[in-house]
């Protein structure tokens, strides 16, 4: 099973300077109740979980703006597949070649 990773942060909120300083308040704020004395790997994974919560917190989740294609087009599929589901339920109750032709 793949595992799903973190929400992408909204990086275009980066070019504005007051929310980059809130950023920075933010890391320094969190990276002062980090534990100096952790060997390096857990070091390493506590900045990079102190960094993104705090790239979050600041900038913001990114949001998907792209709609669905099938719900956008859902009129125009929906007679297609109830056709569709009729003939499989026709075929399903009497199959024979006469129906796959439907």
């Amino acid at each position: 099973v793949k595992k799903k990773g973190q929400p992408r942060i909204n990086v275009s909120n980066t070019t504005l300077p007051d929310k980059n300083q809130v950023f920075l308040e933010h890391l320094e704020g969190s990276l002062k109740n980090t534990d100096q004395m952790q060997d390096a790997e857990h070091l390493w994974e506590s900045l990079c979980k102190t960094i993104y919560s705090a790239a979050v917190k600041t900038y913001g989740k990114k949001e998907r703006n792209n709609t669905d294609w099938f719900e956008s087009h859902i009129s125009v599929l929906e007679p297609i597949m109830e056709r569709e589901r009729g003939a499989l339920l026709s075929y399903k109750q009497n199959p024979s070649s006469q129906n796959l032709e439907v």
